[in-house]
């Protein structure tokens, strides 16, 4: 029955077409491709991929072209394609005044020296213009054309399409075809066409196009190394809607003068770089639908960054893993860090409003970001192109939602989605374990936050900071004083017993001490931390960082330390230090209403040794044993990034 109905819908669709045809070869031309173009128009609104278009449209020409006139030139690009089809169902109406009235081809001659070799020809073209019609061309200019074509499967209408491609006398050889006769064509002196802008697989030879490693097939090239013919490419340009300009480019030299075959990826490249040219200059001409990057090596990734250090550590943590995941891949991957920045909370309240019921149709239409976030960053995600976005930040997750929609990006986040933002909507959570206690396969659930901190980094800015603050040799402590939050503030009394402390011995131990402070510690603490550090040897660095900050002086301070102490307010920083493998102590130094996952982090950390929780009056000697090294934190970091690593290539 199933058969009975195919061979129906394949007999009806044969006589439409053939009725389309016979109508459009009675109407007067401009009338018949005019009529082709608005089909064309009107398959690109109700296509259900014209995203594709689109998308590969924003790829190649990023910065270069706006939206709008992105979605123009993908429509153009289908009516141009109308146009084409209108004129393959007019072939048999072709004459040889048609082509004299409606054809140039300025450097014809350059195929007579081709084929004067006598070792045949291959017309190397893309699909660019009307390729279809080079092969009605070549034979009214006295070139029949042997064209390699993949059959379709309806076999009524694959009849008839190759009835309308042979008409004037060219030939067609099959995609199933064997490389052997294609070779004897060649050797007998015969021109070939071939669409070499097809996407290969991963197998396939690796060019640069458009802006990205993409794969080539490389048969065209091998071949004519197997044969010694000719290639020339050729392009069609469309002129008034109704005329064609054939260009005949100079032949690929495929061997040296030596007489040895050139790198077929040398020469592949060639190709795609004349290609590249013709499509951005006349980027309607090009069928955008097609999807020619299915294998490609170029990546992009664009990460939001709301402006908080922990977060952005994190993000920049994810590119460095991403940079070696590259590297032993042997791709190419594009890293942008993108501020968003709100207009106010409220701006920010209204876009969490509207993000779901606008993403449907946010697709081109970015600018309106303008109305919730800053001038200065706005512009930038309206125009940028992603193949994957990533944020780390509850108040990003709107612009997330759209930033993906717009590229059909696969979307990473950092930290648990709060409502209404779902976990299933992404393609992978980063979450650690305490923020996010619910098993799930999208989801990567860690002990800590990932960072940049590895021991080659804080070698070298440890090594930095001391002759930059010209610190002596000796053994070092680090303090890393946090500050207040919205239901939490350190202890005046809390943070100068720690001093007190440090200081009572590091006067018996010999040990000197770093200390910063963060920009969410008040002036009160800061003041206090100035009175008790500003005399004396024992702290050679004090660093206030509302007044003057020094880059990276967090990872220096690691890198010179043998203990670390860090107050109970920063899961950022408390992460870093663990993950520096040294002994890590938690000062419980404040009011004590910190927020419960808070809580469950560093109890998860104690119980795996990671840290110590101490009052600052349990500060003692013992937290100064020379040589004290905690591996299990740097084995977890390690552990982190491969875990991060491999879930990420999973998803490429």
């Amino acid at each position: 029955m199933k058969r009975r109905s195919g061979e129906f819908g394949d007999f009806a669709a044969l006589w439409l077409l053939k009725l389309i045809s016979g109508l459009l070869q009675a109407l007067p031309l401009k009338l018949a491709l005019g009529l082709g173009a608005w089909v064309g128009r009107l398959a690109y609104r109700v296509r259900s991929r014209k995203g594709v278009s689109y998308l590969n449209l924003k790829a190649a020409f990023e910065g270069v072209y706006s939206p709008r006139e992105m979605r123009r030139i993908a429509g153009n690009s289908f009516a141009n394609f109308g146009r084409s089809v209108a004129e393959i169902l007019r072939f048999p109406k072709m004459d040889q005044r048609y082509i004299d009235a409606h054809v140039r081809v300025p450097h014809v001659k350059r195929i007579d020296e081709a084929l004067a070799k006598g070792k045949g020809l291959i017309f190397l073209t893309a699909h660019f213009g009307n390729w279809e019609l080079l092969s009605v061309i070549s034979c009214f200019y006295r070139y029949p054309l042997k064209v390699l074509a993949r059959d379709q499967k309806p076999k009524r209408l694959n009849e008839f399409l190759n009835g309308l491609r042979t008409y004037h006398g060219a030939e067609q050889i099959g995609k199933g075809a064997s490389v052997r006769e294609l070779i004897r064509a060649l050797r007998n002196g015969s021109v070939v066409g071939v669409v070499g802008d097809q996407g290969s697989d991963r197998e396939g030879v690796p060019v640069k196009f458009l802006g990205r490693i993409t794969t080539a097939p490389p048969g065209p090239i091998a071949i004519a190394q197997r044969t010694g013919c000719a290639v020339l490419p050729v392009f069609s340009v469309r002129e008034n809607g109704t005329d064609h300009l054939v260009h005949v480019l100079p032949e690929i030299k495929i061997y040296d003068a030596s007489g040895e075959p050139l790198p077929i990826r040398e020469k592949l490249q060639e190709y795609y770089s004349t290609l590249e040219a013709f499509v951005r200059r006349y980027p309607d001409h090009w069928l955008w639908e097609h999807k020619r990057w299915k294998h490609c090596f170029t990546k992009t990734f664009l990460f939001l960054c709301d402006g908080k250090a922990g977060h952005e550590s994190s993000l920049k943590a994810v590119a460095d893993i991403l940079g070696e995941a590259a590297e032993e891949r042997g791709c190419q991957f594009r890293f942008k860090f993108q501020p968003v920045r709100y207009r106010s909370a409220w701006h920010r309240f209204a876009l969490t409003g509207l993000c779901f019921f606008l993403r449907p149709w946010i697709r081109g239409r970015l600018a309106w970001l303008r109305f919730f976030l800053k001038d200065e960053c706005w512009p930038e995600l309206a125009s940028c192109y992603a193949d994957f976005t990533v944020s780390c930040g509850s108040s990003l997750l709107p612009v997330h939602a759209w930033v993906a929609r717009e590229n059909k990006a696969k979307t990473v986040v950092l930290m648990k989605p709060p409502f209404p933002f779902r976990r299933s909507r992404y393609d992978l959570v980063i979450a650690p374990r305490h923020d996010a206690p619910v098993k799930a396969r999208h989801v990567l659930y860690t002990e800590m936050m990932p960072n940049l901190v590895t021991e080659k980094l804080l070698c070298a800015e440890g090594e930095r900071l001391k002759n930059e603050q010209r610190l002596a040799d000796a053994p070092y402590v680090s303090f890393f004083v946090g500050g207040d939050t919205r239901d939490y503030a350190l202890r005046r009394d809390k943070i100068g017993g720690a001093i007190e402390k440090l200081l009572e011995v590091s006067r018996e131990s010999r040990f000197k001490i770093l200390l910063t402070t963060s920009r969410r510690t008040r002036t009160e603490i800061e003041c206090l931390i100035k009175e008790k550090c500003g005399s004396g040897t024992s702290f050679p660095l004090v660093v206030i960082a509302n007044e003057k900050n020094i880059p990276n002086v967090s990872y220096g301070m690691l890198g010179l330390s043998r203990a670390v102490f860090v107050t109970e307010d920063s899961v950022a920083m408390i992460s870093e230090a663990v993950c520096s493998g040294r002994p890590v102590f938690v000062l419980k130094a404040g009011t004590g209403n910190l927020p419960e996952k808070h809580r469950r982090f560093q109890e998860n950390l104690s119980e795996k040794g990671l840290v110590r929780i101490l009052d600052p009056i349990d500060i003692s000697g013992s937290c100064f044993v020379p040589g004290r090294s905690e591996s299990k934190g740097a084995e977890l970091s390690r552990e982190i990034r491969e875990g991060i690593k491999e879930k990420i290539l999973k998803i490429l």
